[in-house]
């Protein structure tokens, strides 16, 4: 196994593991969590966050878990998942969805420093406790210091490798940084574990896609419920690429009101009504956030990079939506000086040096790359 990577050897050790040990990587008879508290009362609670993460009600879920590490403060699991709730929420603000970057960065500012306390807290309280290195990893990679959050993630890992949350962290980092199928070989072990939790499914789904699987990713995306997700758009970004453009308006239109601000769900449906054209004029198109992928199809695929370089800027960059970049639809954007100065900005770059880089993009003399 000397010649295959870090995650790969994680997969092959927790594939070997499942229906020989108890779930997420327990010894038979040992609890997840119920012998590190001694209150029933924090336990209970600490599943009910567990699950209102999961669904992305993260404001519900900080708000039970603060209540939690107050009257139990020696808690290190609650610490975690609250480090996770806090990392997260940024990802499912409007104003992240919308690509407003002065809004973002607001929202950033005031979750991720507790969101970090948090991760190292519980790993103060158990450095043997996977999700403490997941949270941080949260935190870490949206901070885009890559390597530290592959290798906290390894870190949390080889101590879970059934972990499923954990699962899901790397495979998502690992899809951002153009390791498409590593992050799927990953992302198959998890839906083994957990085939039924709905942010789970979108990612795998994505990943899917990402990896030119478009059927089966339309499938997995029409079985989930409306919601936080991002079924919807997601559906019209797959729809979009196969030309299916009517299709793809429709799903927009059935993106639940709140999770985009005023607008922005309306002017992607007008731009994409249109396609494939030509804009007279790109650079005066509206914002449109996640749903910046309709550029593509009205002649402005530089725009798409306005939602990644504006996450940047607001300090939250997400390695699953860097992960749209790699999908073969956005081959064009890839040979762009623009795409290249914002995997540079995003950490990639640096990453891809000291790791070894991926099948899209490759170095060249006097520092430079290219990618296709």
């Amino acid at each position: 196994m000397s010649n295959i990577s870090a995650p790969e050897r994680c997969i092959v050790a927790a594939t070997a593991r499942i229906g020989t040990l108890a779930p997420l990587g327990l010894a038979p008879g040992e609890n997840l969590v119920s012998n590190r508290t001694a209150d029933a009362e924090s336990y209970q609670q600490y599943l009910r966050a567990k699950a209102l993460v999961r669904a992305r009600q993260l404001a519900d879920a900080a708000s039970v878990l603060e209540q939690v590490v107050a009257r139990d403060p020696d808690y290190a699991p609650a610490w975690a998942l609250l480090g996770e709730a806090y990392a997260s929420t940024p990802n499912f603000h409007q104003a992240f969805w919308s690509g407003d970057i002065e809004q973002t960065r607001r929202v950033v500012d005031a979750s991720l420093p507790r969101a970090e306390a948090a991760a190292r807290r519980a790993i103060e309280l158990d450095p043997n406790h996977a999700d403490g290195y997941a949270s941080l990893g949260r935190v870490m990679d949206v901070r885009r210091q890559l390597v530290l959050a592959e290798e906290l993630y390894s870190k949390a890992l080889a101590l879970d490798p059934n972990n499923p949350d954990v699962l899901h962290r790397y495979s998502s980092l690992l899809a951002g940084l153009g390791r498409l199928k590593e992050a799927l070989a990953m992302r198959q072990l998890l839906q083994q574990l957990e085939p039924f939790v709905p942010i789970f499914n979108a990612v795998t789904a994505s990943v899917l896609w990402e990896n030119g699987q478009n059927d089966i990713a339309i499938a997995m995306f029409k079985d989930m419920p409306q919601g936080r997700v991002g079924r919807a758009g997601e559906l019209a970004r797959i729809y979009a690429a196969a030309g299916r453009y009517s299709e793809a308006v429709d799903s927009i239109l059935e993106i639940p009101p709140g999770n985009y601000l005023p607008g922005t769900v309306e002017e992607a449906a007008r731009l994409l009504r249109k396609a494939p054209a030509i804009a007279a004029s790109p650079q005066s198109l509206p914002r449109l956030g996640y749903l910046g992928f309709v550029y593509l199809y009205v002649g402005a695929p530089d725009r798409i990079l306005d939602f990644h370089d504006g996450s940047v800027a607001a300090g939250y960059s997400v390695p699953g939506t860097t992960a749209w970049l790699w999908n073969p639809s956005y081959a064009p954007v890839r040979k762009s000086e623009r795409f290249k100065a914002f995997v540079r900005s995003a950490g990639l770059v640096d990453y891809w040096r000291v790791k070894g880089w991926p099948e899209f993009c490759r170095p060249m003399a006097d520092d430079d790359f290219v990618c296709v």
